[in-house]
């Protein structure tokens, strides 16, 4: 199964075994569809939408750690060019541009 993290600066990984590749959010065409920017997909493709939530420990210089959140489930409809796909995902799924 091929997965999608989604991180504050809104990063896609789609994992085909041990394979990844990341990605981001370009444009939300709607509330279900938004352009993404990443390689190597193909329309039918199952991917997961991923959220990370950081939090900096140990003040203004400290370290900044990050767990992951799971937040729906996609589908590949349309491969724009090698760079840019069409990303659906369930109504509801908060995300933005950039994200």
């Amino acid at each position: 199964m091929k997965k999608i993290l989604v991180s504050t600066a809104i990063l896609l990984m789609l994992g085909c075994g041990h394979t990844a590749h990341h990605g981001t959010i370009a444009m939300k065409e709607n509330d279900t569809l938004v352009h993404v920017s990443i390689h190597n997909v193909q329309v039918g493709d199952k991917v997961t939408l991923f959220h990370n939530v950081c939090t900096r420990v140990g003040g203004r210089e400290g370290a900044t750690t990050c767990e992951r959140q799971e937040i729906a489930p996609g589908v590949v409809k349309r491969v724009f060019s090698e760079h840019y796909s069409l990303i659906e995902f369930p109504a509801g799924t908060k995300m933005a541009d950039g994200d």
